[in-house]
C-alpha cells in the first residue's frame, strides 16, 4: 500500500462523520490503530469497531455495546479478503448502533432490506417473519420495563407505525400496572389504541397509487386526532414522535414511487400524471 493508505483515511473519514465533531481531536490516531490494520489486512477479521466514550476512542475486532452515552460505528467486510483501495467501497458495509442493537437491527430490516428483497421471493417471506418476530420481542421488552405512567414516554425504541401498534397491543394484555391506577387506565385504552394504529398501518401498506395514499394520509389524521381527543395519557410528545413515523412512510412511499420515474427522458404523460397526483 502507498505510505498514504486511502483505505486507513477512508476509516478515519467515515468515524469522523459518525461519532460527530467531538472525535476530531483524536481522529489522526485511526490510522495508526493496528485494529485498523488486521482489518484491512487479514481475511478472517471481517468486523472493525470504534467507540467514542468522552474523550475515550477505542477500537476492537468484536462488536460489544458501547457505555451509555458512548458513540460507536462498525465496520463489517461484505466478504472475507484483503481491503483494497480500489474495492474499498464495496468491500466494506458501514454501520452504527448508538441505541439498543436489537432496534438498529430492526430499522434495517425494515427500512433497508425488505423493501430491497420484495421480489426475492421466499427470502422476502422469510425476512418479513423475521421482521415481525423482532418486532413482537422489542415490543414485549418495552411493555416489561413499565411501571407507571411516566414510563410510556420512553418510546425512543419505536421505529415504525407497525412496532407502535404492537406496543400497545402487548401493553393490553400484560400484567403491566395492575397495581397502578393511572396505567391501569392506560391498559384499559391500550387495545383501541392498537386497532386504530393497525388501521392507518394497514392503509399505508395497502396505498399502491397516489389517490389511495391521499385516503391514508387522511385516515392517519384522523386516527391522531382521536388519540389525542380521547386518551389523555398518549402525551404530546408520543403524539409528535407518532407523525414523525408517518412521514417517514410518506417519505419512503415517495421515493418507492418515483424511484422508476425519470423526469428528463421518461414519458411526459407520464411524468406529468404523477407530479400533478403528489402536488
Amino acid at each position: 500500500m502507498s505510505l498514504q493508505d486511502k483505505r486507513k483515511n477512508y476509516i478515519k473519514s467515515i468515524a469522523q462523520n459518525i461519532l460527530g465533531p467531538e472525535v476530531s481531536f483524536l481522529a489522526e490516531r485511526i490510522p495508526s490503530l493496528p485494529q485498523v490494520a488486521a482489518f484491512l489486512d487479514d481475511p478472517s477479521v471481517t468486523l472493525l469497531q470504534i467507540v467514542l466514550n468522552g474523550s475515550d476512542l477505542t477500537a476492537s475486532l468484536a462488536w460489544s455495546s458501547p457505555p451509555a452515552g458512548a458513540r460507536e460505528v462498525h465496520f463489517m467486510k461484505t466478504v472475507p479478503q484483503v481491503v483494497t483501495e480500489t474495492g474499498m467501497y464495496d468491500q466494506i458495509a458501514v454501520s452504527s448502533s448508538h441505541q439498543n442493537p436489537v432496534a438498529a437491527l430492526l430499522s434495517s430490516l425494515s427500512e433497508v432490506y425488505l423493501p430491497s428483497a420484495k421480489s426475492a421471493g421466499d427470502l422476502a417471506t422469510q425476512l418479513k417473519e423475521l421482521t415481525a418476530a423482532l418486532s413482537r420481542s422489542m415490543s414485549r421488552e418495552h411493555v416489561g420495563k413499565i411501571r407507571n405512567i411516566a414510563d410510556l414516554n420512553n418510546f425512543k425504541d419505536i421505529q415504525s407505525l407497525a412496532e407502535e401498534a404492537l406496543f400497545w397491543k402487548e401493553l393490553a394484555t400484560s400484567s403491566t400496572g395492575l397495581h397502578d391506577p393511572q396505567l391501569f387506565q392506560a391498559k384499559d385504552g391500550a387495545k383501541r389504541i392498537s386497532e386504530l394504529l393497525t388501521q392507518v398501518s394497514r392503509s399505508f401498506a395497502e396505498a399502491k397509487e397516489v389517490p389511495r395514499m391521499i385516503e391514508a394520509l387522511e385516515k392517519a389524521g384522523d386516527s391522531i386526532d382521536q388519540l389525542w381527543k380521547d386518551f389523555d395519557f398518549y402525551s404530546e410528545d408520543r403524539t409528535k414522535h407518532l407523525f414523525r413515523l408517518v412521514t417517514e412512510v410518506l417519505q419512503t412511499w415517495v421515493q418507492t414511487e418515483f424511484a422508476s420515474l425519470d423526469p428528463w427522458t421518461g414519458n411526459f404523460a407520464e411524468v406529468k400524471g404523477k407530479l400533478n397526483d403528489s402536488i
